[in-house]
């Protein structure tokens, strides 16, 4: 008869991920704020707005993943106003009237943002593997 110990640590077969959870906060902030565009609802408009800049990021943070949550806040408010400014200086929206003026900096701060969350759900946002819980020892037995 043999006993044997050795120390173990359990090992997990899958990962978790939490891309799921950054697109689906930008997917309701999304929601937010058209649906306060479209009834002309301020405080749902602002809402949807601040969850758009700082949903995913929030995200980050609560995973314990700071650098990633800081540069996610900083790529949501910097790639929106980068393509709002260049349409704005390159192609002059306002020359042409009121409602050129209105919707293409609108359409160029979207596209601005969906780069943001596209580089973060692809890049930024890890899979992260469940903790190893580790065991003090295991005892086997053999006859």
């Amino acid at each position: 008869m043999a006993i044997l110990l050795a120390t173990a640590t359990a090992h997990a077969d899958s990962t978790t991920t939490y891309r799921a959870e950054v697109a689906g906060t930008d997917g309701v902030s999304l929601a937010l704020a058209v649906a306060g565009v479209k009834t002309d609802n301020l405080p749902l408009m602002y809402t949807g707005a601040a969850g758009m800049a700082l949903g995913a990021g929030a995200v980050h943070f609560a995973h314990g993943d700071y650098e990633e949550g800081g540069i996610t806040i900083g790529m949501h408010l910097g790639l929106p106003m980068l393509t709002t400014l260049f349409v704005l200086r390159v192609f002059k929206p306002c020359a042409e009237g009121a409602e050129g003026c209105v919707a293409a900096p609108v359409i160029a701060a979207l596209a601005g943002w969906v780069a943001a969350d596209v580089t973060d759900l692809v890049w930024l946002t890890k899979d992260e593997a469940p903790a190893a819980t580790p065991r003090m020892f295991s005892v086997g037995f053999s006859f």
